[in-house]
This record gives structure tokens, sequence and C-alpha cells, in this order.
């Protein structure tokens, strides 16, 4: 009898979630309020990038302008409150940095430097802190320090990420605060360390691209649900910070991969192709470039933006037999 009984009830609670498509069509949600106009939407976004490439330097430069309401590279900052649970830091070096950077104090940033903390923590400390004034953005520097397991980034499972980013997903949703938390990419790539299911759960990943000693950068942005692009920018020591690079780069090298791919679709009907990613691996000859379709996949992913740049759309589709992807190329 109790089995039964919890059977009806999960039926019936299923039933009051199903929502009709017209219902859903003419539904009114508010729009949730990005932190940073077209860099740091809602929800969680993960940003990455190798040692010493300035991570840190953009971070800051994000809080204090959510912080003061001042731009960031052009786009609109929202003006809030900013809690940055700074856990690879300590007081005496963050104030360091935040001389160089020539950033004036401001009421509007709570920095922690405390010990490590799970990820329930950050969602208590999120709670209260936003009962008692209104959060605009949340900063964990780095998920390695909240993570729910003792494993090494590298050793990450699709599992074991997909679940701490669900955890840091709910927070942000219950308090309507996005959340950005601070990764590392692999060595001598622009591929987040460790599994996948990071970038499948997040919905923004953001990544420096700058060599050591560099001075010339860049910001990949890519977004579930707005669009991608990237921005060029510069790296001063006099303040310290990131800038926009306006100056001319001159000839852009495509990516190997991309670049077959763009003239395997140079070659088809229309200059349009439609199928699986393992179908572009076969039929494009792809296979002394990425070792299998999967490989494939993530490849275009950290690189769309050669695409963009050559006016060739990349679009994803899903039925309920498989999932496909469109390129066209357009004049």
């Amino acid at each position: 009898m109790l089995k039964e009984k919890s059977n009806t009830n999960l039926s019936t609670t299923f039933s009051e979630k199903v929502i009709n498509d017209r219902a859903l069509y003419n539904a009114h949600f508010d729009q949730i309020t990005p932190a940073i106009d077209h860099i740091l939407y809602d929800g969680v976004t993960v940003l990455g990038g190798a040692p010493k490439s300035g991570k840190s330097i953009l971070v800051e430069q994000m809080a204090y302008d959510v912080a003061t309401g001042n731009p960031l590279f052009g786009n609109g900052a929202h003006q809030g409150e900013v809690l940055y649970l700074n856990l690879e830091s300590d007081p005496a070096n963050a104030l360091a940095r935040r001389k160089a950077m020539h950033m004036p104090p401001t009421d509007h940033i709570n920095y922690y430097f405390g010990p490590q903390v799970g990820l329930s923590d950050v969602g208590t400390v999120a709670q209260k802190a936003n009962a008692k004034q209104k959060l605009q953005l949340i900063i964990v520097d780095t998920l390695q320090k909240i993570r729910g397991c003792n494993k090494t980034a590298d050793e990450y499972s699709y599992q074991e990420a997909v679940r701490d980013i669900d955890v840091l997903q709910t927070i942000s949703k219950d308090i309507n605060v996005p959340i950005l938390v601070v990764h590392h990419t692999k060595k001598d790539s622009d591929s987040l360390l460790g599994s996948q299911g990071i970038f499948a759960t997040v919905s923004s990943k953001l990544i420096v691209l700058r060599e050591e000693a560099a001075k010339a950068g860049q910001l990949s942005i890519v977004s579930r649900f707005h669009p991608s692009h990237s921005l060029n920018l510069k790296f001063q020591e006099a303040p310290l910070g990131w800038v926009l690079d306006d100056e001319e780069r001159g000839p852009v090298t495509i990516d190997p991969i991309i670049s077959a791919i763009m003239a395997f679709l140079a070659r088809q009907e229309n200059e349009t192709w439609e199928g699986t990613m393992k179908e572009l691996w076969r039929d494009a000859g792809l296979a002394t470039h990425a070792v299998d379709p999967t490989r494939l996949s993530r490849h275009i992913n950290n690189h769309f933006t050669d695409f963009e740049r050559n006016h060739i759309s990349y679009h994803k589709k899903r039925s309920k037999s498989k999932r496909t992807i469109q390129l066209i190329w357009k004049d």
C-alpha cells in the first residue's frame, strides 16, 4: 500500500509540472540581468586559463567593475555587491595586487580569505550574504578548492564535474545571483582541465588566451543561451590590468582542423552541409587531425571563432534519434 501511494504521489507531481506548448508560448518570464553585458551572464560561468595567463587580474577587474558599475571593455556592468571567495591568495597579496591595479577602495566587494570550503559552505555563505545585502555576483577562486572529491583536477570524472556544477547552478538559481568559478586549462591547450562535464553543465565558458609574458591576449566567450564571441585584449604592467587591444594584428592563422572543414564545406552543394559529428569526421577525412569524433567535437567548440571570422554559421540540432550539426557558408 505504501508503494502504491508513493507512485500515485509521484504521478500527480509529474502531471502538475507538465506545461502545454501554448501556455508556455504565452507565459511571461522575468529577464535575468547579467552582471556584465555580453560577458558575464546569469547562472554559473567558468573562467579558465593557463597559469600566469592573467586570470586573477581579469577576475579582480570584473569584481571591481560590478562593485562600482564601471564598464568592462566597453560593456556595461550592473552595479551591486560582490562576494569574492579568494581561496588561493591571502589579504597581503590581494592588497598588493589591488594597489598595482590602481583601483581605489570600494565598500561593495566582500573578500573571504579563509581555508578550503565545501560546496555546501558556498551555498550557506551566499544565502547569508544575499539576505544581508543583495548580491550581484559571487566569485569562487578556484573550483579545485570547493570540489566534492579529493582527486586532482585532471582526474575529475564527468559525473563528478556535473554533480558539483549542478550544486552551484542550484545555488545561483535559488538566490538569482550569477556565480563566476575560476578554473585552469590543460597544458598547451585552451580546453578546461579535467572532464568535459564542466563545460557541459555551466551556462557560459570564458577562456583567457595568452602566452606567458606576452602582451597580446584574447578572451573567448562561449554561452549556451547567448551569442558567442571573443575580445582582443592587451596586458599592461602599469597600471596592472587588461585593456582592449585596438591594434591590427595582421593575418589570423586558421586552425588546421577548421581549415580542413572549410575546404570540405567549399566542395559541398551551396556550401552547406548537415549531418552527425561522426559523419563530418569520416566524410571530411579528419582522422589524421582528430583521433575520433568526440575529440573533433571538443576541438570545434574551442575554435568556433574561426568559423565566425570566415562567415560560416555553425548550428547544433537534436532529435529523438540523433544529434546533428549544420554548417552554412554565408555570403
